[in-house]
């Protein structure tokens, strides 16, 4: 089992890898041969900074299967993944996938308290992965889709269950274009997510036409629906 020594360790290896921002450095003309000489020394001590967290980061990333709780191996996992990804990317894939295959074991498992756990799990997975891959956080979601939803409707606000939620979250989360495609195909299927609105506010700040373009496209859908007996669709013509 890892002690709380190694667990300590390795998020002493998150903080440092985390903090490692380079101030700029002035233009090489205006520099002295002293402010050059410095500059360069801290530079390699920067460098081996980075280097020992690393070697750190794989230490702990190697022993994580000793972890004995689960919950605990995916937080390591989708931690190391989003830390690794500008140095490894094919080895930061495989954490992330590796994170959610725990999920997914979680989900299988009985227990309300469990699930519960499993699916803040799934968000944190998920989500971590939304920020240097789209479409590995969307076979992410799938990996990790509940074995057993609730019944889940995109029109009943009181139905809506974890998959349609943090497939919500996972629009407004991503490149707001590619967004916009997976609002066309919700759309398509009489759903209306919550984070349409921020989509669009933030594809307008990208590009104007493609915004329009889209919001028509939502007007025009609406304009077809029985508000009466669509919640989810009143509530978004509110907002419009």
């Amino acid at each position: 089992i890892m002690t709380r020594a190694r667990i300590a360790t390795f998020i002493a290896a998150l903080l440092i890898l985390g903090a490692t921002v380079i101030k700029a450095q002035e233009p090489a003309s205006q520099l002295t041969p002293t402010d050059a000489q410095t500059d360069e020394e801290k530079q390699k001590e920067q460098e081996a900074l980075e280097k020992k967290a690393a070697g750190l980061l794989e230490q702990i990333v190697g022993q994580v299967q000793l972890l004995r709780l689960p919950e605990n191996r995916i937080r390591v996992q989708t931690a190391a993944g989003d830390l690794l990804w500008k140095r490894d990317e094919e080895r930061a894939r495989s954490m992330f996938l590796l994170a959610a295959d725990g999920v997914a074991e979680m989900m299988r498992s009985s227990g309300d308290n469990l699930e519960r756990s499993a699916f803040q799990l799934r968000q944190e997975v998920v989500l971590t992965a939304a920020q240097h891959d789209a479409a590995l956080a969307y076979q992410l979601l799938a990996t990790t889709r509940s074995l057993t939803p609730a019944a889940e409707t995109g029109n009943d606000f009181r139905r809506r269950g974890p998959n349609i939620n943090l497939e919500e979250q996972l629009l407004a989360a991503i490149d707001p274009k590619l967004a916009a495609q997976k609002i066309e195909e919700a759309l398509a299927k009489g759903q209306y997510p919550n984070t349409l609105t921020q989509v669009l506010a933030e594809l307008d700040s990208q590009d104007k036409e493609a915004a329009a373009k889209l919001t028509a496209k939502v007007v025009s859908k609406l304009q077809s629906e029985n508000m009466l007996s669509n919640v989810q669709a009143q509530a978004l013509a509110l907002n419009l």
